[in-house]
């Protein structure tokens, strides 16, 4: 006999001699061992191993996991000598004496002896390692299972022949159960029962053969079928004489496998008894899916009743019908994170896509995937990352981006997406669930989600989730109950293999766990580990007699249960559970070694014993760990079970491993440290995690849990005195809050947030660093002009933000920060707002800075002469009737100052961003006491003050300009740069940066940028300085303006001609070398909440033709040379390309010029042009800005009542998510009747020099040059 046998056809079986030899304790281990032992006679490398049983795991995990399961292997060996292994490949020993089932029936039914063909059919107990499901095992069960047939067909004939009737019968109704359309087999069967005396049999057997063969083949038996059916028919076939019975073929070889099991078996899964109507339930609804009636299905019920088990069997069902079966789960201890289940879920299925597959998406839903699945963009490095967003974002975008995806992807086939443990959803998690289940009903698309009443709070966001849903008609519910006491009974008669015996155990078990299945399956696994019952010769052993009447004590509850089987552990095992436990319902052998600290192989001892005994299961899956709890209540009994001060000790533990390991990209697991380090009551590591959690939150339009991860955080800063760090979290959470219009929690968020920073005592030193070495440097365009109430343009805009400041302004990450305002009060619903000015605000002549000053200038800009204004600031009650001159009564505009420190603003109707609105240089004061003194000559250079972090010294409009620190500004200044030149254009060219680049090559510029570059010229130097190149979001469009108020462009068919007829993709990607993005989307920019991606015209030529024919203009003729007007920086490429194009494409004449800012603006306002081409700067982050109403968009003069009619509505909208659509639809109206044609979307170009360590930018072309650092160097 073999020193180790192996048995792989049906349930995998070790045995040792007369021994049974314990399995590896995962399924994944037991695969592997299979496998090795089948293809031992040649190494398999390492990394082949880890892609096929691990090729769902990154490549670093996968490895691990290999390592994890040939330990675990070496352990079930007689000798771990067996199992060769290198840092390369592994192998079982080729020379080891092994017997193996599979090569032993391989053998035997290659032999022509009908003792060996019975002896091989004997030896083929089951399936292929029947339980397994790798694609290597089921190629290799085909294979199996096709020999078997053809060796139950030699053998059947073979038996026949030789007489011996009832054996052949008994092979050919084997062969049957194979293969149900052999008719061979159905034949002999018809013969077998004819010679044994069963006419009658014999006939219905024809019946049978003919209903599958109609069924499946839609055709009739065999000629040679139906022949032998008439001869039996007609009494022309010899029949023999009558038997009593048919007997069964005799077993030969190993007995077969018993019918009882160990409930502590970590591969046998209990049966699924008692959940007929629930299957049913299931079954049918999935039916009406398939109809097109979709929705979400809810399994309702207590913990430990099913649900899960239930759902599982389901998807089993519904794989093998090929139905494509996504899985996510929520966890309670990261239950902050955002759409963490539904990331799961979709991490699942892009992982198993190939690049190619996924072409055909829009790249814009590609986009918003990659902010779930990051590692999208490792798979299609060309993506692209999403911009900097601001707090005011829609969560619609990315929600209709994953519909998308599922609707596009599975349009040809079913979907089943399950989501479990829905009791700990996020509420951004439920806000998409529900935004999938309304927009894919009509889809085969069906959501499962399972959930514990229980645990949910009667005012938590699920409970209005699923009202909501109800209301609609989107959800269909059922409470899964216990299971019957005759349902148990049932369970355990089929588990233990001894039949009625169990039935008082049976009994007893219901009384005690009132029939929750995983309450009796702890106490089943604790009556096996007592020993009580034990598993012997194939049937439960023990004296049920005195367990089932009282006897013996089971547990009186299910935690009682976990924690009895917790104390018959081994102390390591028992440690390393509570570390475990700690860690979460999943975690990683990596994290677990590393936070246990007792070693890789103690860790591994442990696991084993773990794994053994059921307390955890192998993970799967992309984004699931290594390990998880079999049941989350194990893994909260033996949490609760930790004395406080462990715990803690723990928590804080586990965290400094979890940073250790992953120091590259903590940011993915940065709830995860949050939560170890709060609970560690290590507050400074803590509220570094929790902002970092709240802004990723935040960017994620998970707006619900940013404000908990901020508020977490809040109360440790206070906790440890961190009054200006307390300030600053308060700031994000009233800005989040006052987006989503809940101003009475934003009121209240920016008032503390005003009286923790008054506790910092004294105005840190504004030099924190040492002065820089020299003053920062810049080439810059020279500004237009220096008031902040006519600046129209970012170039002179740039300027005045250094020299002036607001109420507000935005910080790097588009946060709003207090600047000349101390505090403030939204009230009114949000129709007032009250500002109090810092009593220290000045002048940079040192006059003190008022209220009355802002008042003068906001009325200064809305004066109708002033000409464009800030929309938003229309908003402002009288704003509109003054500014158009229906009412010249300044007292009339609500913008008062109550006195010196206090400006009241009122407004007509809340506006969710209007603190943004204020970021604006527009809204910036103005020193009236100057301008009084000297008029419009208070911008010249020795007149001029402002109130920013820099004042103007020098100014030489053709060479230079030279700013220095004001010494009155009363601002936090992070920075050590005490000056700033800027360096002009010498020629007037800006596309010429020979000069400023020789400059910066001798290190006389600090920052070029590149903006202004010509495409060749920016390219080549991109490519030239890679290492000193920075390219960063900026929120603008350019655009192309048609002149709609007189022919030919008050044709919308001529406007669409041209949108048509220009083909962008090649005009940004090709001419201009991606120095822009093409402008696919709407006129709103991407990064922005509103940008609508793919609305854009695409370059379609032909259709082109047609609109320009039916505008009576066919191939141009009688139409006359346009007139186009360009501004700088519009580089001449983009003029020129669109000239030739529309020239070549449609016959259509374009004469283009360039004009200054100054005469383009006179030029538009009074002699306009047909056509001309601008960008569109954000002041602030809110698509409004760029979908004014009628009266703020003169240039073109188009009118449009549908879209005005949306403005109008998203102006007044307090629903954030219906106000961002109603421009998104305003934007599409503008689009389609094309007054404007948006071209390219923006980006920063600068080359900055090493030695500047902090050069802080936004996406709304903020420069920071207070908080930039020099280096010395």
């Amino acid at each position: 006999m073999a020193a180790l046998r192996l048995f792989l056809l049906g349930a995998l079986d070790i045995w040792h001699g007369a021994q049974q030899v314990p399995k590896p304790p995962t399924l994944k281990s037991q695969s592997l061992f299979a496998y090795l032992a089948l293809h031992r006679q040649r190494p398999q490398p390492r990394e082949r191993l880890a892609d096929l049983f691990w090729g769902d795991r990154p490549e670093r995990r996968a490895r691990r996991s290999l390592t994890t399961a040939l330990w675990h292997i070496r352990r079930c060996l007689p000798t771990e000598d067996w199992l060769l292994s290198d840092v390369h490949s592994a192998q079982f020993d080729p020379q080891a004496d092994l017997w193996l089932d599979v090569a032993e029936f391989e053998a035997l039914v290659a032999r022509p002896e009908l003792s060996c063909l019975q002896s091989a059919v004997a030896l083929y107990r089951g399936d292929f390692l029947d339980g397994f499901y790798d694609d290597w095992v089921l190629n290799e069960r085909y294979r199996l299972e096709t020999l078997l047939s053809e060796t139950l067909a030699r053998l059947m004939v073979g038996l026949e022949v030789g007489g011996d009737h009832d054996s052949a019968l008994a092979i050919g109704l084997r062969l049957l159960q194979h293969d149900p359309l052999r008719e061979d087999a159905h034949r002999l069967a018809m013969r077998a029962f004819c010679r044994l005396g069963q006419r009658n049999a014999a006939l219905e057997q024809y019946r049978r053969c003919q209903q599958l063969v109609q069924q499946e083949l839609g055709a009739e038996p065999m000629a040679e079928t139906a022949e032998l059916y008439q001869a039996i028919l007609a009494g022309h076939f010899e029949v023999g004489q009558p038997v009593a019975a048919i007997p069964a073929a005799k077993a030969k070889g190993p007995s077969p496998l018993p019918q009882g099991y160990n409930p502590l078996d970590p591969v046998v899964r209990s049966p699924l008894v008692g959940r007929e109507p629930e299957m049913t339930f299931l079954r049918e609804r999935y039916e009406e899916m398939r109809a097109g009636h979709g929705g979400l299905l809810l399994i309702q019920g207590e913990a430990g009743v099913g649900k899960t088990r239930l759902i599982e069997e389901f998807a089993t069902h519904l794989r093998w019908q090929g139905v494509r079966v996504l899985w996510g789960r929520c966890y309670e201890f990261e239950r902050l994170l955002p759409y963490q289940p539904l990331a799961e879920a979709l991490q699942a299925v892009l992982s198993t896509l190939a690049p190619g597959e996924l072409a055909d998406l829009p790249a814009w839903i590609l986009v918003e995937l990659a902010r779930l699945v990051p590692e999208l963009s490792e798979k299609l490095p060309g993506l692209g990352a999403s911009s900097t967003a601001p707090l005011e974002q829609e969560q619609t975008h990315l929600f209709e981006g994953v519909a998308r995806f599922l609707a596009t992807l599975f349009r040809d086939s079913a979907l089943v997406l399950i989501l479990d443990d829905l009791h700990w959803a996020t509420e951004s998690t439920l806000q998409m669930i529900h935004y999938l289940a309304r927009r894919l009903a009509a889809h085969p698309v069906l959501i499962v989600g399972a959930l514990r009443p229980e645990a949910v709070d009667g005012q938590s966001a699920l409970v209005s989730f699923q009202r909501q849903l109800g209301r609609e008609g989107l959800v269909q519910s059922w409470n899964l109950a216990s299971l019957s006491p005759q349902a148990i009974e049932a369970l355990l008669v089929e588990m233990s293999g001894s039949g009625q015996a169990v039935a008082p155990l049976a009994r007893r078990l219901y009384a005690e766990t009132e029939g929750n299945p995983f309450f009796l399956i702890e106490s089943l696994k604790a009556l096996f580990d007592s020993g009580l019952v034990r598993l012997e010769a194939g049937a439960w052993r023990g004296n049920f007699a005195r367990v089932s009447e009282a006897e013996l004590p089971l547990p009186v509850g299910v935690s009682e249960a976990i924690q009895a089987r917790v104390r018959r552990l081994d102390e390591e095992a028992r440690q390393a559970l509570g570390v475990a436990a700690v860690l979460g319902r999943e975690f990683g052998f990596d994290q677990l070694n590393a936070a246990w600290q007792q070693g890789e192989e103690a860790t591994l001892e442990a696991l084993d014993v773990l794994l053994r005994r059921r307390f955890i299961n192998e993970g799967s899956g992309v984004l699931g760990r290594d390990y998880a709890f079999h049941h989350h209540k194990i893994q909260e009994v033996v949490y609760a079970g930790l004395p406080l001060r462990r715990r803690q000790r723990l928590h804080a533990e586990v965290g400094q491993a979890m940073e250790a390991l992953y120091a590259s990209g903590v940011a993915a697991v940065a709830g995860e440290l949050a939560f170890h380090f709060c609970q560690g009551r290590q507050a400074g590591r803590a509220v570094r995690y929790l902002l970092l959690a709240g802004d990723q939150a935040r960017l994620a339009y998970a707006h619900r849990e940013a404000i908990d991860y901020y508020n977490q955080a809040l109360a440790l800063q206070k906790e440890q005195g961190e009054y200006e760090l307390a300030g600053r979290t308060l700031m994000k959470l009233g800005l989040v809050y006052h987006t989503r219009f809940d101003f009475a929690q934003a009121r209240r968020a920016f008032e503390e947030g005003f009286a923790q920073w008054q506790q910092t005592g004294k105005r840190e030193p504004r030099l924190s660093q040492p002065p820089a070495p020299h003053a920062l440097r810049i080439r810059w365009r020279c500004p237009y002009t220096l008031d902040p109430g006519l600046c129209a343009e970012y170039v002179s805009g740039l300027v005045v933000e250094q020299m002036f400041s607001g109420l507000v302004s935005t910080a790097p990450n588009l946060d709003v920060v207090p600047e000349v305002a101390q505090r403030w009060q939204v009230l009114e619903g949000g129709r007032r707002y009250r500002f109090h000015l810092r009593p220290d605000a000045r002048w940079s002549d040192g006059a003190p800075l008022t209220a009355h000053d802002f008042e003068v200038a906001w009325k200064r800009v809305l004066h109708p002469a002033t000409g464009d204004i800030p929309s938003e600031l229309l908003a402002i009650r009288g704003a509109r009737a003054f500014q158009q001159g229906e009412n010249a009564d300044t007292d009339q505009v609500g913008v008062r100052a109550l006195d010196a420190r206090t400006l009241d603003v009122e407004l007509e109707e809340p506006v969710s961003h209007f603190l943004y609105v204020l970021t604006s240089v527009n809204t910036f004061p103005i020193p009236q006491h100057v301008i009084e003194a000297f008029g419009a000559a208070w911008t010249d250079v020795d007149k001029i003050v402002g109130n920013g972090p820099f004042r103007l010294e020098a100014w030489d409009r053709g060479q230079c300009m030279k700013l220095a620190r004001n010494p009155f500004y009363a601002g936090r200044c992070r920075g050590n740069v005490g000056e700033v030149v800027l360096h002009f254009p010498q020629d007037g060219s800006t596309q010429d940066l020979l000069a400023p680049l020789e400059q910066y090559v001798r290190g006389d510029l600090d920052v070029l940028t590149l903006t202004d570059a010509s495409v060749h010229e920016g390219d080549r130097i991109r490519r030239q300085f890679a290492a000193e190149y920075l390219s960063a979001p900026w929120l603008f469009t350019i655009y192309l303006g048609f002149v709609t108020s007189r022919p030919p462009f008050d044709d919308v068919h001529l406007r669409q001609a041209l949108a048509l007829g220009a083909d962008r993709e090649e005009l940004a990607n090709v001419i201009l070398r991606g120095m822009y993005a093409p402008a696919s989307g709407g006129f709103v920019p991407p990064g922005m909440a509103g940008h609508s991606p793919q609305l854009g015209f695409p370059y379609d030529p032909d259709r082109a033709r047609q609109l320009l024919a039916a505008a009576g203009y066919a191939d141009g003729a009688g139409l006359p040379i346009l007139e186009g007007l360009s501004v700088p920086p519009i580089d001449p490429l983009i003029t020129e390309y669109l000239q030739t194009q529309w020239r070549e494409t449609l016959g259509i004449q374009v004469a283009w010029d360039v004009a200054d800012w100054p005469p383009f603006r006179r030029r538009l306002q009074q002699d306009p042009p047909h056509l001309y081409i601008l960008a569109r700067f954000a002041d602030w982050p809110d698509p409004s800005y760029f979908l004014p109403p009628r009266n703020e968009r003169p240039r073109n003069r188009w009118v449009s009542q549908a879209y005005e009619d949306l403005v109008e509505q998203a102006r007044q909208a307090l629903d954030q998510e219906a106000r961002i659509e109603l421009l998104r639809r305003a934007d599409q109206i503008l689009v389609h009747e094309a007054p404007i044609l948006p071209l390219f979307y923006g980006r920063q170009h600068l080359l900055v020099k090493p030695w500047v360590s902090s050069f802080p930018i936004s996406a709304l072309n903020g420069w920071y040059w207070k908080d930039t650092v020099i280096e010395p160097h």
